[in-house]
C-alpha cells in the first residue's frame, strides 16, 4: 500500500520533471532566437578576393584559404573562406544551380585537403550527385593546372524551394555564384530564378542581392580573367554558426 508521503513524493518528482522540461524548452527557444539558424552549407565558398585586383579589405573573421595566382608575388593572389558546418552537409539541402563549392588550385594547394562530398575538385570525377566539376584554369600556369571547383547543378530544385533557401539561411552573405574565367570558359552562363546571367557582361544587372566581381588572372590582357557574383545580403557566416576551414 502506498503511503500519503509516498504519493506526495511522486507528485513532487513529476512536478520537477515537468518544470525541467519546460525550462529546457525555454532555453532552446532562447538560444535559437539569439543565434538563429546555422548560416550556409559545408564546403561553400564565400568572400572570394584577389590581393592585387580585388583587395580583401574589411572581411568577417573567417579563416582564409590562399590559392594564389601564378605570376603573382609570393603569398598574393586569390583567397577565400570555405564553410565547415557539421549540421549542414552539402548533400543535405536543395540548392539552386551555380553555387561554388570546394575551390582549389591544383598546384598551389596540391597538399591541402579540400573536398566536396569526399571528392577532390582537382582529381575527382566530372560530376557527383548535385554538382558538376569546373576548370577555370590559371593563365600563367602549365596547361591543365589552375583553379578547379564543384558547382551546384540545381538538380531537383524547383521554384518552391526558394522559400527554404531563405528560411534556412542556406546562402549567406559572401556566397559566390556563377564563377567563370572569361578566357577559358567564355560560353559559361548562370541561370538564376529563370533568368540567364553572365558576370563578364557588365550590361547585365546582377541577380537581386548580389554584386558583380572581377578578380582577373595575371598574364591575361586587362579586363580578362575570373568573374563572379557575390551575395551582399543575408546571414553572416562568421557570426552565425558558419565556421571556416
Amino acid at each position: 500500500m502506498r503511503t500519503t508521503s509516498g504519493k506526495t513524493g511522486e507528485i513532487k518528482a513529476l512536478r520537477i520533471m515537468i518544470m525541467s522540461k519546460l525550462l529546457l524548452a525555454v532555453l532552446i527557444t532562447t538560444a535559437h532566437a539569439a543565434y538563429g539558424q546555422p548560416c550556409g552549407v559545408s564546403g561553400m565558398v564565400v568572400q572570394l578576393r584577389h590581393d592585387i585586383n580585388l583587395p580583401p579589405g574589411s572581411l568577417t573573421g573567417l579563416p582564409r584559404l590562399a590559392g594564389g595566382d601564378e605570376g603573382a608575388p609570393n603569398g598574393q593572389g586569390f583567397s577565400w573562406s570555405m564553410l565547415s558546418i557539421p549540421v549542414r552537409p552539402a548533400d543535405g539541402f536543395k540548392l539552386p544551380a551555380g553555387v561554388v563549392f570546394g575551390l582549389k588550385h591544383s598546384m598551389h594547394q596540391a597538399k591541402v585537403n579540400i573536398t566536396v562530398l569526399g571528392n577532390d575538385p582537382v582529381k575527382g570525377p566530372g560530376s557527383i550527385p548535385g554538382f558538376s566539376k569546373q576548370n577555370g584554369g590559371d593563365w600563367s600556369a602549365p596547361k591543365g593546372q589552375g583553379f578547379y571547383w564543384y558547382e551546384t547543378t540545381g538538380e531537383g530544385f524547383t521554384d518552391s524551394d526558394w522559400a527554404n533557401v531563405d528560411r534556412l539561411n542556406l546562402l549567406p552573405k559572401g556566397t559566390v555564384i556563377g564563377l567563370k574565367n572569361s578566357r577559358n570558359q567564355p560560353k559559361k552562363k548562370l541561370t538564376w530564378k529563370g533568368k540567364v546571367y553572365d558576370p563578364v557582361d557588365k550590361t547585365i544587372a546582377p541577380p537581386e542581392g548580389f554584386e558583380r566581381r572581377f578578380g582577373g588572372d595575371l598574364g591575361l590582357p586587362s579586363g580578362q580573367g575570373f568573374y563572379w557574383y557575390e551575395k551582399t545580403v543575408g546571414c553572416d557566416a562568421a557570426g552565425k554558426g558558419g565556421g571556416g576551414e
